[in-house]
C-alpha cells in the first residue's frame, strides 16, 4: 500500500466511533438434521469492529405522484480488511443505540470498505 493510501486510511479510521459486530448464516445439522441458522444464531464473524454509521434520508415520488414517500438509507464504512457479504446480519451500536440489520452489497476500496445495509430485517 503507498503512503498516501495509508495516510487516507488512517485519516478515515480516526473518525469510525461506532461498532459493528457480523453473523453470517451457517447451514448445520442439529440431531442429525439440517438446520439453516441466521441472524444472531449464525456464525460470528466480527464483534465490535470500528465502523462509522451513516444516515441518509431519501424521499422520492410516489407511483400516484400526489405525495412524496420518504426513506433511510444505511452504510457502515470499516477497514478494507473486514470482509462483509450480501446477507450478513449485521449488529451496529452508535451513540449507545443498537441498530439491527442485513448486509446489501459493499464497495471495497483501498482506504475502506463502504457496505450498504437494509433495515428490513429478515434475519
Amino acid at each position: 500500500m503507498n503512503e498516501s493510501a495509508l495516510l487516507d486510511r488512517e485519516v478515515l479510521e480516526a473518525t469510525y466511533f461506532d461498532t459493528f459486530s457480523c453473523f453470517r448464516p451457517i447451514k448445520k445439522k442439529v440431531d442429525g438434521e439440517s438446520v439453516f441458522l441466521k441472524g444472531k444464531e449464525g456464525e460470528r464473524i466480527y464483534t465490535d469492529e470500528p465502523c462509522a454509521l451513516s444516515v441518509k434520508k431519501v424521499s422520492v415520488l410516489s407511483e400516484k405522484e400526489t405525495h412524496y414517500e420518504t426513506y433511510l438509507e444505511y452504510k457502515i464504512f470499516a477497514s478494507p480488511d473486514k470482509e462483509v457479504m450480501p446477507n450478513d446480519f449485521i449488529v451496529v451500536v452508535s451513540n449507545g443505540r443498537t441498530y439491527k440489520f442485513l448486509a446489501g452489497a459493499s464497495a471495497c476500496y483501498i482506504s475502506h470498505n463502504e457496505i450498504s445495509l437494509s433495515d428490513k430485517e429478515r434475519a
